[in-house]
């Protein structure tokens, strides 16, 4: 799982402790403070197994990238900073991967709070539930077989938000079958968009 933040959100400390507590001996957590005050992030590291840290913040998909290339697993795993990972999601998105043979997996996301803001936001981040075919349209709730990830160049270093699109779109380049991205609806994420 490769998380990366600038600054300590309201929910990272809860989303890495989330994550810690589904570990199994097969998953590694790997943060990267992209540009934070020195110390900012002291709390986290009893529950991540790698840190790196970034003299400055040089943006999501630059830090994302930097974080793959610390993993050594053969999936990676892409989590919003302040989002609540469900109990289950790593093991989800593991079961999705080997029970479905996809390169890319995009999970469902609920909202934090329910808010008029959020709301809106529930269909594009839920869309079904089931899973099926689907462009990846979010960047943290992800996963990748490390292989495809890299033969697709990683998050675009150019796109200064998102990039989620342009990343399906290049693993769709390396395999244009559309049922190897998926979206799988029991790999759950609680993140607000907008506060």
């Amino acid at each position: 799982v490769v998380i990366s933040a600038s600054q300590m959100a309201e929910n990272t400390l809860s989303c890495v402790k989330m994550l810690h507590s589904q570990k199994s001996s097969n998953s590694e957590v790997v943060f990267v403070d992209n540009g934070g005050r020195e110390g900012e992030f002291v709390h986290l590291k009893p529950f991540v197994d790698t840190i790196v840290r970034l003299k400055k913040n040089s943006g999501n998909n630059i830090a994302r990238n930097i974080g793959a290339l610390f993993s050594k697993a053969p999936i990676v795993f892409f989590l919003h900073e302040n989002s609540i990972p469900h109990n289950t999601c790593i093991e989800k998105h593991l079961e999705a991967h080997e029970k479905y043979e996809v390169l890319a997996v995009r999970g469902k996301v609920l909202p934090l709070t329910n808010t008029p803001y959020t709301c809106p936001d529930q269909k594009k981040n839920s869309p079904f539930d089931y899973p099926c075919p689907h462009p990846l349209n979010i960047e943290g709730n992800t996963s990748f077989l490390m292989e495809a990830f890299n033969k697709a160049g990683g998050w675009d270093d150019e796109v200064a938000l998102g990039g989620s699109l342009e990343l399906s779109l290049q693993i769709l380049k390396l395999d244009p079958d559309m049922r190897k991205q998926i979206f799988f609806p029991e790999a759950v994420i609680r993140h607000n968009y907008a506060s």
